[in-house]
């Protein structure tokens, strides 16, 4: 009975290590790029599939880069606004972000009213090769991190 009690421990053990890696790497649902990044943003307009934003999108659209302070590191990436714009979309009321809260603790969404939206609201890549929203006027640590849903009204 000992033997056999350790061996479904091991097992479950083993079981939890795998969903821990397979969490913090970043999920089953982001696709690793030819350039390293692991991105495809699902872009929807009032319930429609428009797009999925890959980083052949992100990457044809001009970076601009943010020095923020407070943060080390300048943050570079598209204006939120230009990708908009590439896909097709002009006309709309908000913006929704769907991701995680950083050190992705917990799934976050954060929307941005059209009027709020200016050059500076950007996407940027993390080290991880996925996308973050950076709004200057939020703090660090209110980003939100590993996009995978915008969601257009």
């Amino acid at each position: 009975m000992t033997v056999r009690r350790g061996l479904y421990i091991a097992i479950a053990l083993v079981i939890i290590a795998g969903l821990i890696f397979v969490f913090w790497s970043g999920g089953l649902n982001h696709r690793k790029n030819k350039d390293g990044s692991k991105c495809a943003i699902t872009l929807v307009q009032n319930g429609q599939f428009v797009a999925t934003i890959t980083p052949e999108i992100i990457s044809s659209i001009p970076s601009r880069k943010l020095e923020l302070p407070n943060i080390e590191k300048p943050q570079k990436g598209p204006a939120l606004q230009e990708l908009l714009q590439k896909v097709g979309i002009r006309e709309f009321e908000s913006v929704k972000a769907f991701g995680y809260t950083k050190k992705r603790i917990a799934a976050a969404e954060y929307t941005l009213e059209k009027s709020k939206l200016h050059e500076k609201v950007i996407l940027s890549y993390s080290r991880r090769g996925t996308v973050k929203l950076v709004v200057p006027e939020l703090s660090f640590d209110d980003w939100i991190v590993d996009i995978y849903r915008l969601e257009i009204k």
